[in-house]
């Protein structure tokens, strides 16, 4: 894989994240959702078998999309055509980034965590650590962030590059930012950054498979973080997160502290609630620290460990548990920087704990 050359700079663009909270939904009355063989004899989209049949409407919008990346970035009308023909529907992907309302979600903490933390997973966890251990120390005191936050990072979404996806990313990512019900905005930011990054890199980007939402490699960047934020960590001209473990180590500490990490803080601290106290009042909002420890301690909500500095920037999540009373932690914005990766608190939760676990395994920090 070929990136980029490493003489490239490129400044920060969308993140996988927050562009999936910013993104648009765009009101399509006259959609019309048929997914059957269908020739079309018009100049502009032909597609068969499990392809998009699409309105005029919506017909007008690949064209446009088309006509903008000609535009601003002097790709081919005709090569565009002819390589977005060819693509097919993926229905797996659109029902998987569409649940339904009845789908059910895991809101329980120790359920979801453990989904991450056994057996095989820290297992494999380990291997990598002891494969990588230069690599995440020289990661670490370049970017400051702590080697068991990559390694939670990395083993949650991928176990450590052994699950990164079967979904052909292109098509997946023309399905949705065309034939999606909602985030079309950021699904074609996204299509239009993969174009780029596979022109860019001189790779063949129908080959690639992603996640149902179109992230990539070890680390499952978007396309968008893959041009802002994807690093050459091994040294050897090219940046490739498909394959170069170093790479996506150097890559994910590298968007933790363009995400407001902070060097040598701590993560959380679990908090222990006295009787009478309402800790809704100080859950966290907007994914950012809005209080204070002493304010916290003042509403009898108290740093179990005492760990954190009296005048620590803190907010409150929470951690539910079934048919039990909620685990509430006491969040630094270290924490929500993780979130900048996956907004769900449990997700940064389970990173952390998996880091952790691995971490005293080896008997490393």
């Amino acid at each position: 894989m070929n990136f980029y050359s490493k003489k490239k700079k490129y400044t920060c663009m969308t993140t996988q994240c927050q562009a999936f909270s910013k993104s648009s939904v765009t009101n399509r009355n006259q959609r019309n959702f048929q997914f059957h063989i269908v020739i079309i004899a018009f100049a502009s989209f032909f597609f068969v078998e499990e392809s998009f049949s699409r309105t005029a409407g919506d017909k007008n919008q690949v064209e446009q999309f088309i006509f903008d990346m000609n535009r601003k970035h002097g790709f081919s009308k005709s090569n565009l055509t002819k390589k977005f023909r060819q693509l097919k529907i993926q229905k797996r992907a659109l029902k998987l980034n569409n649940p339904s309302k009845n789908q059910k979600k895991i809101r329980d903490w120790p359920k979801y965590r453990d989904i991450f933390l056994n057996a095989r997973v820290i297992s494999t966890g380990k291997e990598f650590f002891f494969r990588n251990e230069k690599t995440l120390k020289r990661a670490s005191k370049l970017y400051g962030v702590p080697s068991k936050i990559l390694m939670g990072i990395i083993g949650v979404e991928t176990r450590y590059g052994k699950v990164t996806g079967d979904f052909p990313v292109l098509d997946t990512l023309f399905t949705l930012a065309f034939e999606n019900t909602r985030r079309e905005v950021f699904f074609r930011n996204e299509l239009e950054q993969l174009l780029l990054v596979g022109r860019e890199s001189k790779l063949d980007i129908t080959t690639l498979k992603s996640s149902f939402a179109g992230a990539l490699g070890i680390p499952q960047f978007m396309p968008s973080s893959i041009r802002s934020f994807a690093v050459d960590f091994d040294r050897d001209g090219k940046v490739d997160i498909l394959n170069s473990e170093s790479d996506a180590i150097g890559s994910v500490a590298n968007y933790l502290s363009k995400h407001g990490w902070e060097r040598g803080d701590l993560t959380h601290a679990v908090a222990l609630i006295a009787v009478g106290s309402n800790p809704t009042k100080y859950l966290a909002k907007n994914l950012t620290p809005s209080h204070s420890i002493n304010l916290l301690r003042s509403a009898g909500i108290l740093d179990k460990s005492k760990v954190l500095p009296p005048n620590q920037a803190v907010s409150l999540i929470d951690l539910p548990r079934k048919n039990k009373k909620d685990i509430y932690w006491i969040a630094t914005k270290n924490f929500f920087s993780i979130t900048m990766y996956n907004r769900s608190y449990m997700y940064a939760a389970a990173v952390i704990k998996l880091g952790e676990r691995i971490s005293a395994e080896v008997n490393t920090n």
